[in-house]
């Protein structure tokens, strides 16, 4: 066993050297073998033994060669807490040295006869401990409590087919009130919308368990799409958000991208829930369409005055709209003069690379990674459509993705693992972990 392990390693080591991930010398000498650190207990909970080899790899600038470091358990420091109530809790503040940490899964079937309130998942925001994912397949925003980064579990969930039709992405408000969800409609008319969900602490509850819950409750919705079908069978959308794809809010302000508009709209927002509807109701601000640059508009990020698309126009270039006037958004952002204070040019497009600087990622290929996560976190959550899942993964894992043009969806994935856990047995399965983590943590 031990001879079959040294050579299933060192056929590892050598595809490694073939990869696109290579290492140099440093990072692939001699580790030994890491102590047996399995420690799974009862109840469903996993506790993770401190480490008990002294051998590490060596430090790298590069952000790919952490791959290789070894480990022995799934957190970088093998510390262990427990809660005000004695339960087990990893330690959250080293990296972890997998890329994928933990998961959650709740979906069955094959679309479009599935089920489970994860089915679909697609965008999601952090709030708290707490991750609102947009389940697309199922019409639902539902939440995932990511406490224990290494055990994530639902903690509740709320369905639509009407107001949440193929919801694509949440933002917690700052009010904390309420999310906004938006949702592209089903395709080919794409009725898109803004949809507001009761998120407030009445909603708010323990179960059986002594676990924290939410019944979110969807209160009012955008609508400002039409479509028609002519005798010839030929479709015609009109309105701001048909296809709407994704969006960001700033302060009392959502601004959202339509993909069948080709438009941005600006919608505002309530500062806090009155349950009013007529006052809390989200209306149309303004917006601009254009057919070849904003044409399939999927993204969208805001800084400053400026807001950042990804488009279909050009595939490489990221168009900028001045929404300093939040009624009339225009294309041509306005960007700083180098060296002349006060001074600007107005923009109409730059790299994606340029874009990055201001707001501070790319806006492609990062639709399935959480929104909402403090900068220096150690930890990036990723959604996975097809399955219904939700993964804690490594941040350097997602950094290296972005920056190599890789997909996020790797660093959640098995394949990944033989990458990023070259020192564990090559035998050893990963644990589905049922929802039934006790723990009463503050809301």
């Amino acid at each position: 066993m031990k001879r079959r392990g040294g050579l299933a390693r060192a056929l590892l080591v050598a595809l490694l050297a073939l990869s696109p991930w290579g290492f140099d010398d440093a990072a692939s000498s001699s580790r030994g073998d890491a102590a047996s650190s399995d420690g799974r207990e009862a109840a469903g909970l996993i506790r993770f033994r401190p480490r008990t080899s002294s051998s590490s790899s060596s430090s790298s600038s590069s952000s790919t060669l952490f791959a290789l470091a070894a480990h022995d358990d799934v957190y970088s420091g093998g510390v262990i807490t427990v809660d005000s109530r004695g339960n087990p809790v990893g330690d959250t503040v080293s990296a972890p040295a997998r890329s994928m940490v933990g998961f959650v899964q709740d979906c069955v079937g094959i679309p479009p006869k599935n089920s489970g309130s994860l089915c679909g998942a697609r965008g999601s925001y952090l709030h708290g401990h707490y991750l609102f994912v947009a389940a697309t397949l199922q019409n639902a925003v539902t939440c995932v409590d990511v406490y224990r980064p290494d055990m994530p579990t639902i903690a509740g969930s709320v369905a639509d087919r009407v107001n949440l039709e193929q919801v694509v992405a949440t933002w917690m408000h700052r009010s904390e009130d309420y999310l906004v969800a938006v949702s592209r409609g089903k395709r080919p008319a794409g009725i898109g919308s803004v949809t507001l969900v009761d998120v407030r602490p009445a909603r708010w509850s323990v179960d059986s368990s002594d676990r924290p819950i939410v019944s979110p409750v969807v209160l009012t919705s955008l609508k400002n799409c039409s479509s028609t079908t002519t005798v010839d069978g030929v479709r015609t959308t009109t309105g701001s958000l048909c296809g709407a794809r994704a969006f960001a809010v700033k302060n009392d302000f959502a601004y959202v991208v339509g993909e069948l508009s080709n438009s941005v709209v600006v919608v505002a927002l309530p500062n806090a829930l009155s349950d009013n509807p007529s006052l809390d109701a989200p209306v149309v601000r303004g917006f601009v369409n254009d057919q070849d640059m904003l044409k399939g508009a999927y993204a969208i990020a805001v800084s400053g005055t400026n807001a950042f698309v990804a488009s279909r126009w050009d595939s490489d270039a990221i168009v900028l709209i001045d929404v300093l006037d939040p009624s009339n958004p225009t294309i041509g952002g306005k960007v700083p003069k180098v060296g002349q204070l006060g001074s600007f040019d107005t923009v109409v497009s730059m790299s994606e690379i340029q874009a990055a600087s201001y707001t501070g990622s790319r806006l492609r290929g990062l639709e399935f990674v959480a929104k909402g996560v403090p900068a220096g976190s150690p930890y990036a959550f990723v959604t996975s459509e097809f399955d219904g899942r939700v993964s804690t993964v490594d941040a350097r894992c997602v950094a290296a993705s972005e920056e190599v043009g890789e997909s996020v969806g790797y660093c959640a994935s098995s394949a990944r693992r033989a990458l990023y856990d070259v020192d564990s047995p090559a035998d050893e399965p990963y644990v589905y972990r049922s929802n039934a983590r006790p723990n009463r943590a503050l809301l």
